[in-house]
């Protein structure tokens, strides 16, 4: 394979993924600090890096499945269309039938940060804030 190949198809998967996730937060952010009365609550910034981030990364983790698997049923239903399975697919189809496997993979790391700071905020969410005259009192 050619290295301008390579870097085009680098180039295209990484502008999507960024473009993916910065919308997505964007519209988290924006979601959670305006209810919708057009202020900014400031007390809910604390929300942000775990909560809202958790969101996006869910959602960005889904799109990017779809973008995985929705060029194999288009290009199952075009075969099927035209009759064939031996004959080419459209350029853009191709590249994108290319690009799964790192599209696979970015969604992988999305969904295994999601599963973290899921983690992470149950754990914060279920565990009692720790109270320093209680510890004289434990067996």
């Amino acid at each position: 394979m050619h290295l301008h190949i390579l870097i085009s198809t680098c180039t295209v998967y990484s502008y999507c993924t960024v473009c993916c996730l910065l919308s997505f937060g964007r519209f988290q952010i924006c979601w959670t600090l305006t209810w919708g009365d057009g202020t900014w609550h400031w007390e809910l910034w604390n929300y942000i890096p775990m909560d809202t981030l958790n969101k996006t990364l869910s959602m960005h983790a889904v799109t990017l499945l779809t973008a995985c698997y929705l060029p194999g049923v288009l290009a199952a239903w075009l075969q099927i269309i035209r009759g064939t399975k031996y004959s080419r697919f459209p350029n853009w189809l191709d590249r994108w039938l290319k690009m799964r496997k790192q599209l696979g993979l970015l969604m992988l790391f999305s969904a295994s940060m999601h599963v973290r700071c899921g983690d992470k905020l149950t754990e914060r969410l279920s565990l009692p804030d720790f109270d320093p005259s209680l510890s004289s009192k434990l067996p």
